[in-house]
This record gives C-alpha cells, structure tokens and sequence, in this order.
C-alpha cells in the first residue's frame, strides 16, 4: 500500500491501484495492530488494512497499541476502548481504566471503582470508593471508610460494613466490626459470627466446645477453630493461624 495526497490531505492505494482510504484525512498512521489510525479535524478514527472502519472518526485519540487485544479510545477526558476480538466498542464514559492481564478492566467514575469484563458488562458495580485487584474471583471493596467482599458477578459476599477485614487467601473471608468477627465461604455462606463477649450466634455452622491444656476451643465443621487461650482469640484453619479476633 502506499501513501497518497490531494489538497494537502492523504489517503491509500494498493498496488494495483484501487482505492484503500479515499484522500481526505489530515494523517494516516498504521498502528502495532495491523489498522490504520487515520485523523481529521483533530479527531480520530480507525480502519482495517482492507479499508473496512472499525471506529468512525469521532474520538479525541486512540492508541496505536494495544494491550490484550483491547485498544484504549479517548473523547472528551473520557476513557472507553475497542476489544479487536469481537469487534465491541465501549464507549468512553470513565474516567480512568485499568487493564489487567487476567481479562478483567477496573474502572472508574467520579471516583468510584468497580470492575467490567472485554465486552463492557458489568461484574462489579461501580460504586466503591476504592476496589482492589482480584484475587480467587473475589476483590475487597471500601465504601464509606468500612470495608467488604465483593464476588466477581457483583455478589457481596461481606458487605462493606466492616473495621477490617481478612482471608485465608482461597476460602474464608472474615469481617471484624467491635468485639464481632463475621465469618463467610467464597460463595457468601456463613460459617459462623463471634461475639468475644457473647460468643457463637445463632445461624452459624454447626460447631462443638472443646476445652484442653488450659485452652478454650470452639471448632467448626469446616475445619475452622476460634482459640481462647489467656484471653486472647485467634482462628486456625485446619490448625493453621488465618487471624485474630483481637
């Protein structure tokens, strides 16, 4: 292919001639993607090799590279971006975008975060004042300075009404609020709730009291324990330290 002008505009040709890009844009760029990156009027646009358009020419910039298979698209200070797989634009109404390696993009607006997959549907609502990356398929989220767990799919399976809150890394999730430790599986099923003073409510897994070598122990079907020893309260995962209660 190559390059052509008319009235100070360009436009491409292949080699035998035949119109590729009709010479009216102000710059022709081929991008690291294999697309022409074409520009008119401050405003840019995108075409295949072929000539075929893949983004009209409306958006303040588009990247020449791309990351994943996902171009980022600029308009107005706002971030969008056109996933080169399936063709799908999403359009730019955020504020910022982040693209992980895992195929998920956290996102934000007006400084609320939440999560999109490659083709712009929703798996975190995005509403959070800070979302962290995911890990097992399940993010921590902070909404008005308390703290939760949210599953990818928008399942909270804490909610965000937590002081602190903490994990075995794959498949307990804990909420501290006060003297209470909430305990839930990585599908939101609750495991047990602990009140330092009033100890196990009602509604959580069946569990039995032990008492050994001057030690209290509450063990949980799920291999869980809450240990009481000296007045201090720690949870073992199959005897394994996951936190304290305090």
């Amino acid at each position: 292919n190559y390059l052509v002008t008319k009235d100070d505009k360009y436009g491409l040709f292949d080699s035998n001639g035949v119109e590729i890009l009709e010479p009216i844009w102000d710059q022709i760029i081929k991008t690291s993607y294999d697309c022409y990156l074409v520009t008119k009027d401050n405003n840019c646009g995108l075409f295949d090799l072929q000539g075929n358009k893949k983004l009209s020419a409306i958006y303040t910039h588009i990247n020449d590279t791309e990351h994943e298979k996902i171009i980022e698209i600029f308009k107005d200070n706002k971030k969008g971006f056109y996933n080169l797989e399936n063709n799908v634009i999403v359009e730019p109404i955020y504020d910022s975008i982040k693209l992980l390696s895992n195929g998920f993009i956290q996102v934000e607006i007006n400084q609320k975060y939440g999560y999109i997959n490659k083709t712009g549907f929703e798996l975190v609502q995005v509403k959070y004042d800070w979302i962290s990356e995911i890990y097992s398929n399940i993010v921590k989220v902070k909404l008005d300075n308390k703290f939760g767990y949210c599953l990818i799919g928008g399942i909270e399976i804490l909610e965000p009404e937590y002081d602190g809150i903490f994990s075995d890394g794959a498949n307990f999730y804990f909420g501290k609020k006060g003297s209470k430790v909430t305990c839930v599986n990585k599908f939101g099923k609750k495991i047990f709730s602990f009140d330092i003073f009033s100890g196990v409510e009602k509604g959580s897994e069946n569990f039995e009291k032990l008492g050994h070598d001057g030690l209290e122990e509450i063990k949980f079907k799920s291999g869980l324990s809450i240990i009481n020893q000296n007045g201090k309260c720690k949870i073992l995962n199959n005897k394994q330290l996951v936190g304290y209660l305090y």
